[in-house]
């Protein structure tokens, strides 16, 4: 009878473990809360400002995505990571996406965050520099092997100067050979450094190619790999839907971005920050009147840069621009 007594004991346990695994709630494999990450370009700064706000306020949450933002920089390439798989999406420029694809990475631009190049060039408000025109006899800081000396070079040849009228002395993105005037001229991110070096007490004039005429698109982009647009176009939708809500929040709500990029950055000036934030917002709409988010690309202006590098800085590029591209309906 003990023995009895015992075994139905046991039976009546597994009865009722069986039944808790069977009516308890199972978690679904699918898309609630899937994991991926975006690779900036650079370290955290207000040029992407939208990102971290989409990650704060959780509107890839809304989108069943958990969303890593991690930083770039030299030693965390965006797109040799992303295209080892290390991470789902990345930031970078049209011009390095091109000299990408021109190497064999398979990786597809998906949508425009800063539609323009910011790359422009500094000078000293007393120096006398205040156009391209001025540079003959000037040393002009050269950021040799970017595609920053192939806009130099494509402004030059557009306005008829002979690049033979001045020195190019390399520079990296140190500020200090221009400040101690080592170079008259200085390359940089016109809606970045600028803003740095008033703050340090140093009045510039500000030389905007696209004053000019000359462009290359785009300055900020969102890609991922072909094979993730291809088996994962859902996920790749939602990401872009995020990020897009992440950018008109930073753009309507700019004080709210600052709150999100202090501590995202762990130091800087509120005030320069908050500068450096509207002069992007500013950059962009000198070229789109109507601030979208994110803008699509478009043949006609990938066609226009591929030349400009094809022409300045020897880009072979044997394939159809039409596949380095993919514009994302969102619904």
């Amino acid at each position: 009878m003990k023995m009895k007594h015992f075994v139905s004991i046991l039976f009546g346990l597994f009865i009722v473990l069986a039944s808790v695994f069977v009516f308890m709630p199972s978690k679904s494999p699918t898309v609630e809360g899937q994991k991926a990450s975006v690779r900036l370009a650079w370290i955290p700064g207000a040029t992407f400002a939208g990102d971290y706000v989409a990650d704060k306020k959780g509107f890839w949450k809304a989108e069943k995505l958990d969303i890593e933002v991690r930083p770039g920089g030299f030693e965390n390439d965006a797109i040799k990571l992303v295209a080892a798989g290390v991470d789902t999406f990345g930031v970078t420029s049209g011009p390095q996406l091109l000299q990408a694809r021109a190497s064999g990475i398979p990786i597809i631009a998906l949508a425009s965050t800063i539609p323009d190049s910011p790359i422009g060039w500094v000078s000293k408000a007393n120096s006398g520099i205040k156009t391209p025109q001025d540079f003959a006899g000037k040393k002009i800081g050269a950021q040799i092997g970017t595609h920053t000396e192939a806009t130099l070079d494509a402004l030059m040849a557009k306005l008829g100067i002979a690049t033979s009228s001045f020195r190019r002395i390399p520079v990296k993105f140190d500020p200090r050979p221009f400040v101690v005037g080592d170079v008259d001229v200085l390359p940089v991110y016109i809606i970045d450094q600028p803003i740095d070096l008033e703050a340090a007490g140093i009045q510039l004039n500000i030389i905007d190619p696209r004053d000019y005429g000359v462009a290359l698109a785009y300055g900020n982009l969102y890609f991922t790999t072909e094979k993730t647009l291809r088996e994962q176009p859902e996920m790749v939708k939602r990401f872009l839907r995020g990020a897009k809500r992440g950018w008109l929040d930073a753009y309507k709500d700019r004080d709210g971005a600052v709150d999100i990029l202090m501590v995202k950055m762990g130091s800087g000036n509120r005030e320069t920050i908050r500068r450096k934030l509207d002069s992007m917002f500013s950059f962009i709409e000198k070229s789109q009147k109507q601030y979208k988010g994110l803008f699509v690309t478009e043949a006609g202006r990938w066609q226009s840069t591929l030349e400009i590098l094809a022409k300045f800085d020897g880009l072979a590029f044997k394939q159809s621009i039409n596949e380095i591209f993919k514009n994302v309906e969102l619904d």
